[in-house]
This record gives structure tokens, C-alpha cells and sequence, in this order.
């Protein structure tokens, strides 16, 4: 039995990566997914969850994360997110990458 559920489950997992069929949060806990599939998914994912739990990068945050009219924001918490929580979950990104990059987002909303 445990075989069989491993089996569908490892077939969902493979399915949902390889045709960028819709992820959930939860999927994001288990796998990590490139920045193309939680672009296209963004729309059903909490960024806080996002920046948990996968890596991204400073112009994902820019786009997504830091975006002036908190379109992408699923909640209080996503509409709360400032630029030390961001560093602190993304390690990988220091400071100055926001301010190396160049994108069309207005670099005053990650001064916050």
C-alpha cells in the first residue's frame, strides 16, 4: 500500500514540475521548483510561504514581493513584508543585489 501512494504521489510531483500544472503552498514545502514554475503559479501562492521555502531571486522580489500595489499579496502577512525579512529568508541575497539589478520597480518601496 505505502509503495502504491508513494508511487502517485512522486507522479503528481513530477507531473506538477514538468508540465507547470497549478502548485499549491504545500507543494512548495515539499520540492523545490525553478522561479519560471512560481512565476507562472503566482497567482495561487502566498509569498511568505515562497520565500520560505524556495530560492529566488532579488528581481523575483522586486516584481513580486516588493510590488506597490500588493497585487500579489494573499494576505496581511504577504502586504507585510519588508526587506530584512527577505534577506533573512533568502540568504543568498545580500542588500546591495536590489540596488544592482536594474528592473522597472521603484527601488523607494524596498527601503522600507
Amino acid at each position: 500500500m505505502y509503495i502504491i501512494q508513494r508511487y502517485k504521489y512522486l507522479q503528481t510531483m513530477d507531473y506538477k514540475s514538468n508540465l507547470h500544472d497549478m502548485l499549491s503552498n504545500n507543494d512548495l514545502i515539499q520540492k523545490k521548483y525553478p522561479i519560471e514554475v512560481i512565476e507562472k503559479n503566482i497567482g495561487y501562492l502566498r509569498l511568505t510561504t515562497i520565500l520560505a521555502t524556495q530560492n529566488v531571486t532579488p528581481e523575483f522580489c522586486k516584481k513580486y514581493v516588493f510590488d506597490k500595489d500588493n497585487k500579489y499579496a494573499k494576505d496581511e502577512k504577504d502586504k507585510n513584508i519588508y526587506m530584512n525579512d527577505v534577506l533573512y529568508l533568502q540568504r543568498h541575497i545580500l542588500k546591495k543585489d536590489f540596488f544592482e539589478t536594474n528592473t522597472h520597480s521603484d527601488t523607494s518601496i524596498i527601503m522600507q
